[in-house]
């Protein structure tokens, strides 16, 4: 992964004049704030960092108060956004991406922004085909992820939805991160057996070492 293969994909998204960028401090997007922010500077695109504090683990302030010492760093304005009120019981996951999306959008919305990027990857791609799949999926479903779309909030105006990172595998975000000696935080959930997306991951792993099944291959599949 580089800046100049990062543009060359991005362009072919027709990326907006002002693009809002939903920033965990994790690395996958903390790999497109850098991409974003070259990107930007050598474009002219303005360039807008959003970070939502679930407030779900002791840890998550400082977090999201680290992500913005990033952004500034990268020189990318930036913006904690709180997710307020009783949270769910069960279910929290759904529903913290749910209220993310929401806070992201109308704050990217309230900024001007024409376009939301998220960091999702080629991996993310093969996990939710994977999961899809398990479930039966017909053409429809095993699309999974788009490399773009529209996301709307409530009855709100919907807004682009931009994934530059998709073709784009985990193992060369993490490598274009240590080249440029960029730090990144862990989110210890990423980890935690609990959640379906952490077992399909070492599934597809087990697979690919195995040489039965790899992650682009799954990714290629939804693209199909």
């Amino acid at each position: 992964m580089t800046p100049e293969a990062f543009a060359e994909g991005f362009n072919s998204l027709h990326p907006p004049k002002h693009l809002a960028l939903a920033l965990s401090g994790g690395r996958d997007s903390i790999a497109l704030l850098r991409l974003c922010a070259c990107y930007a500077r050598q474009t002219g695109m303005a360039l807008t960092a959003f970070t939502v504090d679930h407030g779900l683990r002791s840890g998550a302030a400082d977090e999201a108060r680290q992500a913005a010492r990033w952004a500034g760093e990268a020189g990318v304005d930036h913006e904690i956004l709180q997710w307020t009120g009783d949270k769910p019981s069960s279910g929290v996951q759904a529903a913290a991406r749910q209220a993310r999306y929401r806070l992201l959008i109308e704050a990217a919305q309230a900024a001007g922004c024409d376009g939301l990027a998220t960091a999702h990857t080629l991996d993310d791609q093969a996990e939710t085909a994977f999961m899809r799949l398990s479930r039966g999926a017909g053409p429809t479903g095993l699309a999974a992820i788009r490399a773009q779309g529209f996301a709307a909030c409530g009855a709100g105006a919907p807004i682009r939805l931009l994934r530059p990172l998709l073709g784009f595998s985990r193992a060369a975000v993490t490598a274009y991160l240590a080249g440029i000696g960029q730090d990144y935080v862990d989110d210890p959930s990423n980890d935690d057996p609990r959640f379906e997306r952490v077992r399909v991951r070492a599934v597809i792993a087990a697979l690919a070492e195995q040489e039965l099944l790899t992650p682009e291959a799954l990714a290629e599949t939804a693209r199909k």
